[in-house]
């Protein structure tokens, strides 16, 4: 009895602990806004989450925007939660840590 209820009580961490998501490892260096992330964001955002009329009203399209919704994005990508898009680790770990160190717009 007492066997069940351990392994209860660690059901929902087990599934929760299923979810995808990428390890982000960041170095020393922030990744830089106009070289490494704008790049990654227009080629995998931008074709849904640009022009006058984004998706989920969630614009992409400049540093303003996207520092706006840092949060949002960096959930998204990190989690791996956006059905349209199927970023590559090196993407997620440059953007990640952009987030993480501020967004500059360096």
């Amino acid at each position: 009895m007492r066997r069940h209820i351990i392994l209860i009580s660690f059901a929902p961490a087990l599934l929760l602990g299923c979810k995808k998501s990428t390890e982000i490892s960041c170095g020393e260096t922030t990744p830089s806004f106009s070289t490494a992330v704008n790049p990654v964001v227009q080629k995998n955002c931008t074709s849904c989450h640009g022009g006058t009329n984004p998706a989920g009203r969630i614009s992409l399209a400049d540093y303003n925007s996207i520092y706006n919704n840092r949060n949002e994005v960096r959930s998204i990508v990190a989690g791996g939660n956006h059905e349209n898009v199927s970023m590559g680790s090196n993407d997620i770990n440059t953007v990640c840590c952009w987030i993480d160190a501020g967004a500059p717009n360096n």
